[in-house]
């Protein structure tokens, strides 16, 4: 925090957030013993691995019951909401996917980013054809990683890069 009255502005925010957030689920019924919290994974693709946690995973449910493995992935956002062409976009949210179906062998059937700014959850699903493109991407981007290949995108976060001034997209300014 930049000082105590950011520090007390983001800690009364945050205090709402959870307060609605708790008025708004309290009636849901959860069936917590097959609902996980942080689920860690490993995702081996081969010439890459992938380690990450998941926010949440809920179980589906239709008519009280446990749909198999099908399952609910929720990663919850503080920041600026995500919107619907976020959610479609989002590679976390494909890698989690990935993560689910082929680490911890369930089937993903729902991927949400809960916006707690909000409190309110936007959704989308994944294709096996989205999975393998998002699997793709990573491995691109992994070997252009090993291949130190980091060309520049500048942006509205070059503000905070402290690269800024070794930067290829930035050298006219130095």
């Amino acid at each position: 925090f930049e000082d105590a009255y950011q520090e007390e502005t983001y800690r009364k925010a945050g205090l709402e957030q959870i307060r609605e957030f708790v008025l708004r689920h309290e009636a849901i019924e959860v069936l917590a013993e097959h609902t996980r919290a942080e689920e860690h994974f490993l995702l081996d693709l081969n010439d890459c691995v992938l380690e990450g946690r998941i926010d949440q995973i809920n179980p589906v449910v239709t008519r009280g019951r446990e749909v198999d493995s099908a399952v609910e992935l929720i990663d919850y956002k503080t920041g600026r909401p995500k919107s619907q062409k976020d959610a479609d976009k989002s590679l976390q949210l494909s890698i989690y996917a990935l993560a689910a179906r082929d680490t911890l062998k369930l089937r993903p059937v729902k991927l949400t980013f809960y916006n707690l700014t909000s409190n309110e959850p936007v959704s989308t699903t994944r294709t096996p054809g989205d999975l393998k493109a998002a699997a793709e991407t990573i491995r691109q981007v992994a070997g252009e990683i090993r291949g130190s290949t980091f060309a520049p995108k500048p942006g509205f976060a070059c503000k905070w890069c402290d690269y800024v001034p070794v930067c290829p997209a930035h050298e006219e300014v130095y």
